[in-house]
Parts: C-alpha cells; sequence; structure tokens
C-alpha cells in the first residue's frame, strides 16, 4: 500500500496497484478486491498538485476533531445534557476548522478550479 499511496506519480501508483494484486490476491482477496474495484477513486491524489499529496493522504483532521470532542467531553461529570453537548461540539468544530482555515488546503476553489480547467 505504501507503494500505491508514496508513488512518484499516477503510473507508478497503477503499476504499484497491479503489483499489490498480483502479490497478495490470493491471500487476501477480498481486501484487495477493495481495491481492485475502483484503483481511479484510490489514485484520485495523483490528479492534484503533488504539493498537496501529504494532506490529500490522511484524515488525520476527521481523526483530530473526533479525538478533541472525546476529550472534552470525558472531562465534564455532569456534561448538562443533549444541547450542552452539541453545544460543546459546536465550539470544538469551529475552533479546528477556524485554524484548519489557514491551510494551504482551504482554498479549495481555486485547486478545484484549476484542475477543472
Amino acid at each position: 500500500m505504501n507503494k500505491i499511496f508514496y508513488a512518484p506519480n499516477q503510473a507508478a501508483a497503477r503499476t504499484a496497484c497491479f503489483a499489490l494484486k498480483d502479490r497478495w490476491g490470493r491471500l487476501f482477496p477480498t481486501a484487495v478486491g477493495v481495491i481492485d474495484k475502483d484503483p481511479d477513486s484510490l489514485l484520485t491524489l495523483f490528479q492534484f498538485d503533488a504539493t498537496y499529496w501529504t494532506v490529500l493522504r490522511t484524515t488525520s483532521p476527521i481523526e483530530r476533531l473526533n479525538k478533541e470532542f472525546k476529550r472534552r467531553t470525558r472531562a465534564m461529570e455532569v456534561p448538562g445534557g443533549e444541547i450542552s453537548t452539541y453545544r460543546c461540539l459546536v465550539y470544538v468544530a469551529e475552533t479546528i476548522e477556524y485554524r484548519w482555515s489557514f491551510h494551504p488546503l482551504s482554498q479549495w476553489s481555486t485547486v478545484y478550479t484549476q484542475i477543472a480547467a
């Protein structure tokens, strides 16, 4: 999988997909079948500029939001009800979103427009 995700270009990643299928297809047919079912969606990150690949390979923002929300709600002995918990979630999400807005990928419309053109 690392050879696919960290390939220098889409052609090398596609070659790595075929190698993975040949190497592991018999041992793990279900897992390889998921990759083989739609390799184009797996390789979507290669349509973007290489500077964005490291960010596109990860789900860290989502994982970070979940971790931060759990951390905040565990500290509350009595959360104060459903409304209070939702307010906490909104606060955490907005704080993370605000920080994310300074990241280069926050200008998605620019990136998307360049790809579409």
